[in-house]
């Protein structure tokens, strides 16, 4: 039997890459037999870059700059083997991670450090830039990144307007005298990890806006002023739609991008699973397995479940999910295109109490699915298309063993 791993981080507690070696170990142990392919993965939300590295083989660059306080943090970036294309994820400098709870107040944080990140990146040549845009501290609709790299915003009298969500209504006009020269000629792409426009009741500031401190005044001022930067820019950049899906990303950085950088904005999954080692591990397998920390009414927007789902249905496999929570109802699941999906908790316990468990509970439940894996395999061939039934209805024996590859990393832990 040849079953995919491919997940994302569990956040706050594992990395993505850690998350799929405890799922490999845990179904290892239950299914020694199995070929197992186990494969990292991101959506354009924090951890993108460290998954982005591994599948490029790239080189990461630390670069001081500014966190979403303006206060100077060291933060990196990733490079391609041949120096061509760079990698920032909003989340390294400009993320949420980046803040003490008590420091989560969208209405003055930046992403400015997200742009020195940008135009460190192309003062080193690089010809095209990929945005990872979620998991971000902001709600500035990326005016802290366009002014690194020399935007500037004006209010009515013709001055400066500090870069910070709470600042947006002021903006009148701006200009680009002392836009960065080698903005125009670098191929800006953003990866998002939702699908919300920038305003309105699925927007920017109404969806994400509460849990980076804003208040609830300040969520409807934060709203109107990301209506109000994007007149400012029809009227000197053309008509570029807040409505476009993503373009709230990354508290509206994602507009940003498209207005002041041309960018062009993707589905950051379909850009992860469009790798070739993805494509080769679906037509491998005959079982896919996945998980995030959390699954809920936002997996369908764009995170990584819901696109592993969509891929499997192409390629007529089964799903199951392991994550920390799962807040779906039985229909949400199936009409996603999941089997099973099962949460790794094993006991209670406060938040505090159950991150530092993360890996042993994730490695137990899959171990778990592994042992019912394996009897309902009993006397079957092994693969998509073989014989026989369960391991005692169906009247036969347990597969032969078959070597076990390990992941495609490089070796068994």
């Amino acid at each position: 039997m040849h079953i995919l791993i491919a997940a994302d981080k569990f956040k706050d507690s594992l990395p993505a890459v850690d998350v799929v070696r405890a799922m490999e170990s845990g179904l290892q142990k239950a299914c020694p037999d199995a070929q197992i392919v186990a494969i990292p993965m991101a959506d354009g939300g924090e951890g993108s870059l460290e998954v982005w590295l591994a599948l490029e083989h790239g080189s990461a660059v630390t670069v001081e700059v500014m966190d979403p306080l303006y206060r100077p943090i060291k933060a990196r970036y990733g490079l391609s083997p041949d120096k061509k294309t760079a990698f920032v994820e909003i989340a390294q400098a400009s993320g949420l991670e980046r803040l003490l709870p008590k420091e989560r107040r969208c209405w003055e944080t930046s992403s400015v450090g997200t742009g020195q990140l940008i135009k460190h990146a192309i003062e080193r040549g690089v010809e095209r830039v990929i945005i990872a845009a979620g998991g971000s501290a902001t709600v500035d609709g990326g005016i802290g990144m366009a002014e690194a790299l020399g935007f500037h915003f004006l209010n009515d009298r013709g001055r400066l307007v500090p870069a910070m969500g709470g600042q947006l209504s002021q903006i009148q006009t701006y200009e680009t005298r002392k836009v960065h020269p080698r903005v125009a000629s670098v191929d800006f792409e953003v990866w998002t990890d939702v699908t919300n426009p920038l305003y309105g009741p699925n927007g920017a500031a109404f969806m994400f806006a509460r849990q980076k401190g804003a208040s609830e005044e300040q969520i409807k001022l934060l709203d109107k002023g990301l209506r109000d930067l994007e007149k400012v820019c029809h009227a000197q950049n053309g008509k570029i739609s807040g409505d476009l899906p993503g373009a709230g990303a990354a508290g509206g950085l994602a507009f940003g991008a498209l207005s002041f950088l041309k960018a062009r904005l993707l589905s950051g999954v379909a850009q992860f699973l469009s790798y070739p080692i993805l494509e080769e591990a679906f037509d491998r397998a005959d079982l896919v397995v996945t998980g995030e920390g959390r699954l809920d009414h936002q997996t369908r927007s764009g995170k990584l479940i819901h696109g592993i789902c969509q891929k499997a249905m192409q390629h007529h496999l089964p799903v199951i999910a392991l994550c920390g929570a799962v807040e779906v109802t039985p229909e949400e699941m199936t009409d996603m295109g999941l089997l099973a999906a099962f949460s790794i908790t094993r006991k209670p316990g406060t938040l505090t109490e159950i991150l530092p468990r993360t890996r042993d509970d994730l490695e137990e439940a899959a171990r778990n699915v592994g042992r019912m894996i394996y009897y309902a395999r009993g006397g079957a061939a092994g693969g998509r298309g073989g014989g026989g039934g369960g391991a005692r209805g169906g009247g036969g024996e347990f597969p032969p063993p078959i070597h076990h590859q390990g992941s495609w990393w490089g070796g068994s832990k």
